[in-house]
């Protein structure tokens, strides 16, 4: 979420540091082409796009969803909104239609630091913002609050599907990280 903070240096140097621990990631907050990530394990592939709302190139990630979506499921985590508003903003709801219409499995978002509402969309499923999950704001209830999607995939004959979501609630009022709270919650239709 907050990537961008130290400009095009510290963005580059987080790569850098992810890329030396081997860790993934995918995506760059100014949606530069390439920066997808296709993951496999075995013969199960998922392409994951990110995508920030607040630099030009929607077109090229629309593009890059549609061009994916053509072999792989694509879940695209989307950086976007209006932070500390529990309301998803029209413009973003606009924007989510836009990754379904390109192919997208599943649209999932973050930048509010609370968490936001979910819809299905055409059978795709969209959850505007998760909320924080490590984050040192403690101002309000709801900045110490977020969520954890849980997708299980299932792969047939017929290609790859999503079977369920589940979300987990997550609370930050320990001041110590993350704490789980309650049993899973199935995202249904």
């Amino acid at each position: 979420n907050h990537a961008d903070n130290f400009l095009r240096a510290g963005i580059d140097e987080t790569k850098r540091w992810l890329r030396e621990s081997n860790i993934q990631w995918f995506g760059d907050p100014a949606n530069l082409r390439g920066t997808e990530r296709v993951q496999c394990v075995r013969d199960f592939c998922i392409a994951f796009v990110g995508y920030h709302e607040f630099q030009p190139g929607l077109d090229q990630i629309l593009s890059d969803v549609q061009r994916l979506s053509q072999q792989y499921p694509v879940i695209v985590f989307a950086h976007w909104g209006e932070e500390y508003q529990p309301i998803t903003l029209q413009r973003v709801r606009e924007k989510a239609l836009q990754f379904v219409e390109s192919g997208a499995m599943a649209v999932i978002g973050a930048h509010p630091h609370v968490i936001q509402d979910k819809e299905w969309i055409e059978g795709i499923p969209v959850i505007y913002s998760l909320g924080n999950l490590i984050f040192d704001q403690y101002f309000s209830e709801e900045v110490m609050k977020g969520q954890i999607a849980e997708l299980t995939l299932l792969k047939d004959k017929d290609g790859i599907h999503l079977e369920k979501i589940a979300l987990q609630n997550i609370s930050l009022d320990s001041k110590k990280g993350p704490r789980l709270v309650g049993e899973p919650i199935e995202f249904t239709r």
